[in-house]
This record gives C-alpha cells, structure tokens and sequence, in this order.
C-alpha cells in the first residue's frame, strides 16, 4: 500500500459471518483438532487432578495440581487455535489425536504475554495519573470512574496486533508486530468487536450450563464429570470460534498484502 487511499477496509459482518459458518460447517475439523486434548483432559480428571471438583460443594483446594490443570487448558487452547488456523488458511489437512506442540506454541504464547503487557502496563500507568491529577484538582468521583475506560480503549488501539497471532501458527515470518499494526490501520474496532462477537455463543452457553447445574443441585460424581466435560468442550469450541476470526481477517489483510507487493514489482 502505497497511501492512505490505498488503507484496506475489513468487511466486518461478512468476515464474522464466514467465521461463524466455516466452525459450524465443519465440525469434523473441531472433533479432530480437539481430540488428544479431550483425552489427556479425561485422563487427568480419571486421575484426579482437580479439574472436576470446581463444580463439587467444597470447590477446589488448590496446589500445584489446580496449576498445572489451569496451565494445561490455556497450552490446550493454544494449540487449537493454531491447528485451527493452518487448517483454514493453509488447507493442511487435520487428523484424530494428531500430536503438535513446540516452537508455533511457545512463539504464540509468549507474544500473547507480550500483548498483555503492551496492554497492561500503560493503562496502569494513566490510571495511576489520572488519579493523581483527579486528586490535584479536586475532582468529583465520577472523573475517576471515567479511567475504567483506559484499558477498554488501549485494548481496541493495539488490536492491530492481531494479525501477527495467525501469522504465526501459519509460519508467516512478514507479519511482525509492526507490520500487523500498519496492515490493519484503521480495522481496530472492527478486529477487537469481532472477537467479542465470536465469544458471544460460548460465553452464553456456558451461563446457561451454570443456571442448569445449579438447578439439578447435584454433587454426584457423574454430574460434576459430565458438567465439566461439557465446559472443556465449549472452551475448545471458543478456541475455534477466535482461530476461525483470526484466520480469515489473516487471509483478508494478506491478499492485499501481498497484492501490492506484486504491483510494486
């Protein structure tokens, strides 16, 4: 892209729609990219880890194990999300308890770290200021208030980033954190909404899930292990619901891309 006329426009709806449908329409691809992560999951609630007593009377008593289940399940999502993506955008095709995890893993781990330190530590900063000012000028409470917004705001600014997560499950080395900012220059909102909208589903079902456990009022033991598989299950299908949005703004963006690089040649 040469100018500011040239700044690419994501078809929001459209692109959030063909997510959508591309999850829904191939639902093999889920059971396959999701298979060995089920059964390690089942293997770990079989031996006890504490997976399955979040939803027994006395809760969890945490430990090491209770870390160990939490750093599993965000591993687990991890590498969803990236089987999700190559399958969509490179059309590798995908195979029941197939076993993938290193360096795509660890890469996409650590920039989801680095983005939420990219996040966190300005807001805290002018949160921090903006208080301070509030106090120096003796400012109502409500003007407080107003910094809750910060983190809100610096999250929808640097989802320009986002380009570079599905760059790097499909081994793009191009899309640097940079070049995702510039890519995506005026697609921030479209981006961090969209993402929202692709957790709606999940995050809808999981209330409705809570509303009836507590309505059967059960702490049977196959209750609780069908509940919480049932929760593994729609946190795996969150995973490609994002995986879904991710690959297809990542193909949006980069056939532009890669289409004004051929006509600079």
């Amino acid at each position: 892209m040469e100018n500011k006329t040239a700044q690419i426009r994501l078809p929001f709806w459209e692109t959030v729609r063909r997510s959508f449908m591309y999850v829904l329409t191939n639902f093999d691809v889920y059971l396959k990219v999701t298979a060995l992560w089920f059964a390690i999951i089942l293997y770990e609630m079989f031996t006890d880890f504490p997976s399955i007593c979040n939803l027994s009377a006395e809760g969890c008593t945490g430990g090491w194990m209770q870390n160990v289940s939490i750093l599993l399940l965000m591993l687990a999502s991890i590498a969803i999300v990236i089987a999700f993506c190559r399958v969509i955008v490179l059309k590798v095709p995908s195979s029941y308890f197939s076993w993938a995890f290193g360096k795509r893993e660890i890469v996409y781990l650590l920039y989801n770290i680095l983005l939420i330190a990219i996040i966190t530590l300005p807001s805290i900063v002018l949160i921090f200021s903006w208080a301070y000012f509030g106090r120096m000028l003796g400012m109502p409470e409500g003007f407080y208030n107003v910094s809750l917004i910060i983190p809100l705001l610096l999250a929808i600014y640097f989802s320009r980033l986002f380009l570079v997560f599905p760059a790097i499950a499909v081994d793009d080395r191009k899309m640097t954190l940079k070049a995702s900012f510039k890519l995506a220059e005026g697609n921030a909102n479209k981006i961090f909404w969209g993402q929202i909208l692709m957790t709606l589903p999940v995050v809808l079902l999981m209330a409705l899930l809570s509303i009836i456990f507590k309505l059967i009022d059960s702490d049977g033991y196959v209750v609780r292990f069908v509940f919480v598989l049932l929760v593994f299950a729609l946190s795996f299908l969150d995973s490609c619901f994002k995986a879904s949005f991710f690959a297809h703004i990542y193909q949006y963006f980069t056939f532009y891309r890669d289409k004004a690089e051929e006509n600079k040649e």
